[in-house]
């Protein structure tokens, strides 16, 4: 059986639910499941000027008009298919002074949209540079981009790599001691790692750390003493709450949608202890 009504979600929507009871099979118990699905037009104000228009639907206005059958109130593109991510017309400074300073809401709206699509497109650029080898070759600094964010200010996100080449995995300074015995190197990088939570993800900085100790045995024998660990950064509720869900799982969760055992996994201190001979 089948029925329609109008959506709670809004008036003019409608909510279409079937329901069916299956058979029994092989002396299993019979099972009633139902479907549902939600349905309608939107006006679209693509082209509005109120400080709520965002190049978005507006659900509360009605149906709208189709036009032959189509929809007619698709927003021009930010960026044209095939083009350059830079819009020739307007600068980035001119963009972010419309998105920040004095303005209609619209304005600001529009400006910081075209802002996050330009950074997206030149971020795309970046990995695919960097997934084609580019970087192993240059000298290029490492960034870090957060893919759901709607905030342009907010999608590259900066950590201590930010400064070092793509591919340096360690380049900090080696300390020696004075009479020649042993040396020390310590290297931190903060990486931000997708953090599963109950409303799906967040990026958390996590601090990946790593030691190396030489001990002179012998003019030709070196003592390596390597150790690697990755500790949370972040103090904030929802991060160590990740972390601690990922321990109480020690990696062997057998239903694992979230990645709390790869989390679990990357949390785990490693050490080596070996020679180097010469």
């Amino acid at each position: 059986s089948c029925t329609s009504s109008a959506s709670s979600f809004n008036s003019h929507f409608q909510t279409n639910s079937c329901t069916y009871t299956g058979a029994p099979v092989a002396g299993q118990a019979s099972i009633t499941f139902t479907c549902s699905f939600t349905g309608g037009a939107f006006t679209d104000i693509s082209a509005g000027t109120a400080s709520t228009d965002n190049n978005g639907p507006n659900f509360s206005t009605g149906a709208y008009s189709f036009t032959g059958g189509n929809y007619p109130g698709q927003p021009a593109p930010l960026i044209a298919q095939n083009g350059t991510c830079k819009n020739a017309t307007t600068s980035e400074a001119t963009l972010i002074t419309q998105a920040t300073s004095g303005g209609t809401a619209a304005l600001k709206a529009a400006a910081s949209k075209e802002l996050l699509a330009r950074y997206q497109c030149y971020a795309s650029q970046y990995w695919q540079h960097t997934t084609n080898g580019g970087g192993a070759t240059t000298c290029q600094r490492n960034y870090n981009f957060d893919w759901s964010t709607n905030d342009y200010s907010k999608f590259v996100m900066g950590d201590d790599r930010s400064m070092k080449p793509q591919n340096a995995f360690i380049t900090d300074r080696v300390f020696y001691s004075s009479d020649g015995q042993w040396a020390f190197l310590k290297n931190v990088d903060t990486k931000f790692q997708s953090i599963p939570t109950s409303s799906g993800s967040t990026l958390c900085p996590m601090k990946n750390i790593t030691e190396l100790k030489f001990k002179r045995v012998s003019d030709s024998k070196l003592l390596v003493n390597f150790t690697q660990m990755s500790v949370m950064a972040d103090k904030s509720a929802t991060c160590q709450a990740a972390v601690a869900a990922a321990l109480a799982g020690g990696g062997t969760l057998g239903t694992d949608p979230t990645g709390l055992n790869n989390l679990y996994r990357d949390l785990q201190p490693q050490r080596m202890l070996f020679y180097l001979t010469k």
